[in-house]
C-alpha cells in the first residue's frame, strides 16, 4: 500500500485469538480481498483503504474492508463469476474462490456493496 501511495487505516482494538475457519482459508480469503482492494484503490483518485476487525461479545468476528475505486461497480454479481476479470490477461478466479469459501463454511457470511466510488466487503464469521 505504501509503494502505491495508498492511504490506509487499520483498526483491531482487541486481540482475535480464534476464528472459526481454517487458518489457510482465512489467509486465502483476506489475501484475495486485500489484493483486489489495493489494486482498485491504486487506480482511484482518492487511494484509500480502511480495514476494521473486531469480535463481538457473542464471539462473532466481523471484518470490514472498504476501498476507493476509479469506477463505480455497476453489477457486483458479475464480479464473482468464474473467469470474470476487469484486468487484462487475468484469470478472474479471485472472487469466485471467495464464493467457494462461502459455500464451504455455513458460518461465513460475505457481503459486497458499492456506493459513491467506494467498494465495501463485509465478512462475518460466527
Amino acid at each position: 500500500m505504501e509503494q502505491s501511495q495508498i492511504h490506509y487505516h487499520f483498526e483491531c482494538k482487541t486481540p482475535i485469538n480464534q476464528i472459526n475457519l481454517n487458518i489457510i482459508d482465512i489467509v486465502r480469503l483476506l489475501s484475495i480481498l486485500l489484493d483486489n482492494a489495493i489494486e482498485e484503490a491504486g487506480e482511484s483518485s482518492e487511494k484509500n483503504i480502511d480495514i476494521l476487525i473486531y469480535k463481538n461479545v457473542d464471539n462473532t468476528t466481523k471484518i470490514t474492508l472498504t476501498n476507493t475505486v476509479a469506477h463505480s461497480a455497476s453489477n457486483i454479481n458479475q464480479l464473482i463469476k468464474i473467469g470474470f476479470s476487469s484486468k487484462s490477461n487475468h484469470s478472474g478466479l479471485g472472487l469466485s474462490i471467495v464464493e467457494d469459501l462461502k459455500q464451504k463454511y455455513p458460518n461465513l457470511f460475505i457481503h459486497f456493496s458499492s456506493n459513491n466510488y467506494q467498494f465495501t466487503t463485509q465478512i462475518i464469521i460466527n
